[in-house]
């Protein structure tokens, strides 16, 4: 009986060898790059919107006070 030589992921024994080898795959890293940079933005944006008015006020503030 021939022996099953394909991986599955979803067996524990051989779950860490490959992920392992699609970490080594540029398209791995293409698109968790991609990933990454989209939820930098959808999650950040709100973050980066309330530091740039807290920016904007501290800058107003320092104009117009003495020192």
């Amino acid at each position: 009986m021939p022996q099953n030589t394909t991986q599955n992921p979803h067996d524990s024994a051989t779950a860490f060898p490959w992920l392992w080898n699609r970490l080594r795959e540029k398209s791995t890293w293409s698109g968790l790059s991609l990933v990454v940079i989209c939820l930098l933005v959808l999650f950040g944006l709100p973050i980066v919107k309330m530091l740039a008015w807290l920016g904007l006020a501290y800058g107003v503030y320092t104009m117009f006070t003495a020192g």
